[in-house]
C-alpha cells in the first residue's frame, strides 16, 4: 500500500488519563513528520500508577488488527513495541513483526515491564521470558536499567560501573539479543545517572542531566523521541542523545509548572519550540 510518508507501527497500551504510551508516541512521532499507526494491547481509563484503573484486555482484537494490515499489505518503516498486557499477546506480536521484518521494517522494543528493581503489577517470571524472546527480533531495545538486568537474568545492582556495564551487553548478547541495546537509568558509583549505549559487547556511556524526581512516562518519551530519529536517518548513539535532550526539557517544563509527576511529562510545549 502506497506510503507517502515515513509510517510507524506502533504497538502498545492507550491510556485515556496520564501521558504515556500511545498518547506519547503520536504527537511526538507526527511532530517529527512520521504517520503513527497505533495498534493497542490494552485499553485503561488512567495508567497504572493511578489506583484501580478500568482495563480493558484487547487481546482479541489486536490478533484481527494486526491480520488486518497484513492483507492490505500495510507498508512500515518501523513497527515500535512498548506495553504488552498479557502472556497471550506475545506470540501474535511476534509474528507480525518477524513479517514485517521479513519486508524490510526496522523492529524496536522497549521492554516495559518493570522499574525500580521491581517488576510491574501483574507481571512476572514469564513476561520476562516472553519479552526476551521478544527482542530477539528487535534491531535495536530501549530498557531502563531494571528491565536489562531482567532480561539478562541478573540482581538489579544499586550501582555499576563500564565494566560491569560492558558484561551486561555481553549476556544479552549471549541469549541472542544482538541488535543496539540502549539502557537508561544506569546508576554509576560516582552517583551519577547515565545512558548506556551497546552493540557486539562494547558499552559507551552516555552522561545525563537529571532532575529530581520520578516522572511517569518518560521512558516512552525517550523511546518515542528515539524511534523517531532512527526513522529518520540517524544513528542509535545519535538518537539516544537526541532523546535525552527531549526528556530533559520535558522533566524541566513539568517541574517549572509544578506538574504531578503521575500525569506524565508537559512535553507538548517542547514539541512546539523545534
Amino acid at each position: 500500500m502506497n506510503k507517502p510518508i515515513k509510517r510507524i507501527i506502533s504497538i502498545s497500551d492507550l491510556s485515556v488519563f496520564g501521558k504515556c504510551s500511545q498518547t506519547v508516541a503520536m504527537p511526538i512521532l507526527g511532530s517529527m513528520g512520521i504517520e503513527v499507526c497505533p495498534v493497542l494491547t490494552a485499553y485503561l481509563s488512567a495508567h497504572t500508577a493511578f489506583e484501580n484503573p478500568v482495563i480493558t484486555d484487547m487481546t482479541d482484537s489486536l490478533k484481527g488488527c494486526l491480520e488486518h494490515l497484513e492483507a492490505l499489505e500495510v507498508a512500515s518503516d518501523c513497527v515500535y513495541t512498548g506495553y504488552i498486557y498479557t502472556a497471550a499477546q506475545f506470540p501474535i506480536i511476534e509474528n507480525f513483526i518477524g513479517n514485517a521484518k521479513t519486508n524490510g521494517s526496522v523492529i524496536i522494543t522497549d521492554p516495559v515491564m518493570a522499574d525500580n528493581g521491581k517488576l510491574y503489577f501483574p507481571f512476572d517470571e514469564k513476561t520476562v521470558k516472553e519479552m526476551r524472546k521478544l527482542c530477539l527480533f528487535a534491531d535495536y531495545i530501549t530498557p531502563n536499567f531494571t528491565e536489562a538486568c531482567f532480561l539478562a537474568g541478573y540482581s538489579v545492582l544499586d550501582k555499576v560501573d563500564l565494566n560491569l556495564c560492558e558484561k551486561l551487553i555481553l549476556r544479552l548478547n549471549s541469549l541472542g539479543i544482538n541488535g543496539k541495546i540502549i539502557i537508561t537509568g544506569v546508576p554509576f558509583a560516582d552517583g551519577e545517572k547515565k545512558i548506556i549505549a551497546g552493540f557486539n559487547g562494547s558499552a559507551e556511556a552516555i552522561d545525563c542531566e537529571y532532575i529530581e524526581g520520578d516522572y511517569c512516562g518518560t521512558g516512552d518519551v525517550f523511546s518515542s523521541v528515539f524511534a523517531g530519529n532512527i526513522v529518520n536517518g540517524k544513528d542509535y548513539v545519535t538518537a539516544a542523545k537526541a532523546a535525552r535532550d527531549f526528556v530533559f526539557e520535558a522533566v524541566k517544563e513539568t517541574k517549572s509548572k509544578n506538574s504531578p509527576s503521575r500525569q506524565g511529562v508537559l512535553f507538548e510545549k517542547i514539541i512546539s519550540e523545534k
